[in-house]
């Protein structure tokens, strides 16, 4: 009875079983039919994306098409534009040309003549009226009609043409030429134009202005221990003898500013500022008094030897506030400051001897010089019996040879300007 309700049992689940493999296979037929019919309209879908996508593209290919034409004629249509611009610019200018010369001609059509201007000019003289008053009964008194009718003419002087100066060319560091294969490609079937078998040209001028560079270079310096027990630096300072970190064309580059171009250290600064120099005013002022100090033991005395090779010196002391260290510290006192001014080579040479203005200065100075000293009140003298004193202006025939007594009041002193002057 076991085994039959076993049995009957296992039958009704298998019997369930293919019923419910049988309702799982139609629900899978009708999911493919569903993803079938799906497909197939994508696929549908697609093909029409397609159609659209190369239908847009073949639309907007022709679209470029037409803006590169119309490109082209607005291209065009400028290029007719600036040439009727041009026309009419010449057309102006010569309209303005006929009206000028419309208007000279009309003037010089309907101007006064040489008589009427006379007639006009003396159309306020009462020539009758004169020559009654000057008749005194004799025939000279009374003038001849041609006389009183022709007026007196100025003689027009004639006006002296000055010379035009020549045309002066822009000097520049550098000259570059452009050609003009350089930067145009002439187009299929044109030519340049020609003018006595040769190519017609002309030339348009520009001026280019390259910023200089400032560069700063850092040397690593290190410190070395010789076998000898000795120690040395790498490298010296390089910028040692001109006393900073400038280079030399830089440093010649602000003296020039300072010194020829009279600019002060406030502007300098903000040049360099400018460059990307950035630096403090005491230490520009540092570095150009450094500078100057060693250009001065370079050209000092040849500058001196110069202005002594001079043959009129015009001499001059004054006073000037001169800083003197002391135990104490510093302090400032008026001090003597000799001038000599090389007036035919405008060179100025400064002597500062101590402060001291004794005779012994100028006489040293004016040892190597001979010829004519000027100043307001001078007195050089070297001893009682000789001395030279004038008011205004010397004459010293080597100096360092001879020493002559020569004033104003002297009577030789014609005899001596005159043999050597």
């Amino acid at each position: 009875m076991i085994d039959e309700r076993a049995f009957e049992l296992l039958q009704s689940q298998l019997a369930f079983a293919n019923e419910e493999r049988a309702s799982l296979r139609k629900q899978v037929e009708s999911l493919l039919a569903e993803m079938k019919a799906l497909r197939s309209s994508s696929d549908k879908d697609t093909e029409e994306l397609k159609d659209t996508i190369r239908e847009l593209v073949d639309r907007l290919s022709e679209n470029n098409r037409q803006m590169e034409n119309l490109n082209q004629l607005v291209s065009h249509l400028n290029d007719i534009i600036n040439c009727k611009d041009e026309l009419l610019a010449n057309l102006s200018r010569e309209n303005k040309n006929l009206k000028n010369d419309v208007k000279n001609g009309r003037k010089h059509l309907y101007g006064r003549n040489a008589e009427q201007q006379r007639l006009l000019n003396n159309r306020d003289m009462n020539i009758l009226g004169q020559d009654k008053a000057d008749y005194d009964g004799t025939p000279d008194s009374v003038r001849h009609k041609d006389e009183a009718e022709a007026p007196q003419q100025k003689n027009p002087r004639k006006k002296e043409d000055k010379k035009r100066a020549p045309k002066k060319s822009c000097k520049v560091d550098k000259t570059v030429v452009h050609k003009v294969e350089d930067y145009y490609n002439l187009p299929e079937g044109a030519y340049y134009m020609a003018r006595d078998g040769e190519r017609n040209i002309s030339y348009y001028r520009v001026i280019e202005y390259i910023k200089a560079q400032n560069v700063e270079h850092i040397y690593e310096v290190a410190r070395v221990h010789l076998p000898n027990g000795e120690f040395e630096n790498t490298m010296d300072d390089p910028m040692a003898k001109l006393g900073g970190i400038f280079s030399p064309e830089l440093l010649a580059q602000v003296l020039s500013w300072k010194y020829v171009y009279h600019m002060s250290a406030n502007r300098i600064r903000k040049m360099l500022k400018n460059q990307g120099v950035h630096i403090s005013k005491g230490t520009l002022n540092r570095y150009i008094q450094n500078g100057m100090s060693r250009i001065r033991q370079f050209l000092g005395d040849i500058f001196k030897r110069e202005v002594q090779s001079t043959n009129y010196l015009m001499v001059d002391e004054t006073t000037e506030l001169v800083g003197i260290d002391e135990d104490n510290g510093r302090t400032y006192k008026k001090k003597y400051l000799w001038a000599y001014f090389a007036k035919l080579k405008r060179m100025v040479y400064y002597l500062y001897d101590n402060g001291s203005r004794a005779r012994r200065v100028a006489l040293d100075f004016l040892k190597e010089f001979s010829g004519y000293i000027g100043s307001a009140e001078l007195y050089i003298s070297a001893g009682r019996d000789n001395r030279i004193s004038c008011d205004r202006f010397v004459l010293i025939p080597k100096f360092c040879k001879h020493r002559l007594d020569i004033s104003q009041d002297n009577q030789h002193f014609n005899k001596v300007m005159k043999k050597f002057s």
